[in-house]
C-alpha cells in the first residue's frame, strides 16, 4: 500500500502536485484558523504540517528505495546464473516477475507486457528505469541496449552494476547510522517550540488569543514563525547534506 502511494505521488505531475498542494494547504489554514481563531497562527501550523509531511514522504521514498536496490541485486544475481545456463533476457524476465516481490515484481511484469506487445525494446527497458527511479537500473537498461544491438559480456556488466549497487548500499547505511541521532534530535528540537505553542493556545486560550490579537502579538508571532520555519528548513538542510 506504501509503495504504490509513492509511485502515485511520482506518476503526479508537477502542475497537479501543486494544484494538490494549494488545495491541502488551504484546507488546513481554513481548519486551525476555526480552532485557534488566529489566520496568522493557522498559516504557521499549515507549514509546519507541510514540513511533516514531506519528511514522511521523503522516509517513505527512501524506505522503498532501499527495499527496490535489494530486490535488484537479487534479479541481477539470478539473472547472470540463467543467462550462463543459456537463457536469453527476455525469458529470464517473464519468469523471474512469477516469483518476484514488489515493488519489482510490477515493474518486471509491465516490462515483460510490453516485450510481448511488441513494444520496442529500447522503449520498453526505457520505460523500466524510469519506474525504478535509480542509477542502477538505467545502467541495466543501457546495457540490456547496447547487448541487444551490438552484442558484449552482459554478464560482465551485470556483475559490475551489483558490486555499484552493493556498494553504494554500504555507502548509505553507515551515513544513516552516522546521522540518525541528529535527525531525531533536529527533528524534535525543530517542533519543540509549535507543540508548546499550540498547547498554550488550547490551555490558556484567553489570554494567549488577547496578545496575539494586537499589533505588538502579531508582530511577535510573525517573527517567532518566520524565525521557526527558516530553523526547520535549516535543519533539514543541513541533515540532508550528510545522507
Amino acid at each position: 500500500m506504501i509503495i504504490k502511494i509513492v509511485d502515485y505521488l511520482n506518476s503526479i505531475n508537477n502542475i497537479s502536485k501543486r494544484i494538490l498542494a494549494g488545495v491541502l494547504f488551504l484546507l488546513l489554514d481554513v481548519f486551525f484558523y476555526m480552532v485557534f481563531k488566529n489566520y496568522i497562527f493557522g498559516i504557521f501550523i499549515s507549514i509546519c504540517i507541510f514540513l511533516v509531511f514531506s519528511e514522511i514522504l521523503y522516509f517513505l521514498k527512501n524506505k522503498k528505495t532501499d527495499l527496490l536496490n535489494s530486490q535488484l541485486v537479487e534479479f541481477f544475481t539470478s539473472s547472470i546464473i540463467m543467462l550462463r545456463a543459456g537463457r536469453s533476457i527476455r525469458s529470464i524476465i517473464r519468469e523471474y516477475c512469477t516469483w518476484a516481490k514488489e515493488p519489482l515484481k510490477s515493474y518486471l511484469k509491465t516490462l515483460s507486457d510490453e516485450l510481448e506487445m511488441n513494444i520496442s525494446f529500447d522503449e520498453a527497458v526505457d520505460n523500466f528505469a524510469i519506474k525504478c527511479s535509480n542509477k542502477e537500473s538505467l545502467i541495466f537498461s543501457t546495457a540490456l541496449k547496447l547487448n541487444n544491438k551490438i552484442g558484449g559480456d552482459l554478464i560482465f556488466i551485470i556483475e559490475k552494476i551489483i558490486e555499484t549497487l552493493n556498494e553504494n548500499r554500504k555507502l548509505a547505511s553507515n551515513a544513516k547510522i552516522l546521522t540518525l541521532q541528529s535527525r531525531y534530535s533536529g527533528n524534535i528540537i525543530s517542533f519543540l517550540p509549535v507543540a508548546i505553542l499550540a498547547m498554550m493556545f488550547i490551555f490558556m486560550n484567553a489570554s494567549i488569543s488577547r496578545f496575539f490579537s494586537g499589533g505588538v502579538g502579531n508582530i511577535c508571532l510573525i517573527t517567532g514563525c518566520l524565525l521557526e520555519i527558516t530553523g526547520i528548513v535549516i535543519i533539514r538542510k543541513v541533515l540532508g547534506s550528510n545522507d
